[in-house]
């Protein structure tokens, strides 16, 4: 119930069109199976390159700290570390571009 004597409220103005809005809202539903699979491959290279690690680290030799650095040194953990990188990028890429989607349809 608006206040005796008040103004009625304007129609917030729209910025796009229901065309835009509805392409926005196609991308969220065509691109949900594409960020959970994204997620699935980000998460299974961060897990191989801790598991990478923690194999390298209990077959070195020495203090905690050299066989840390040990399991971190070789070409192997750094192909998983890029592996890890460019899936968490992705995973990232496809959150941001729908985001901006969401805010589209938002407008």
């Amino acid at each position: 119930m608006k206040p005796e004597g008040a103004e009625p409220r304007a129609a917030k103005p729209s910025f796009i069109s229901d065309e835009e809005a509805d392409a926005a809202l196609h991308y969220l539903i065509s691109t949900a199976a594409k960020v959970g699979s994204a997620l699935r491959d980000r998460v299974e290279a961060e897990h191989l390159l801790k598991h990478y690690t923690a194999i390298e680290y209990l077959k070195a030799d020495g203090p905690a700290s050299t066989r840390e650095a040990i399991a971190r040194a070789s070409e192997k953990f750094k192909e998983y570390a890029t592996k890890a990188a460019i899936a968490a990028g992705e995973h990232q890429k496809l959150l941001a571009a729908r985001d901006a989607a969401q805010t589209r349809i938002d407008m």
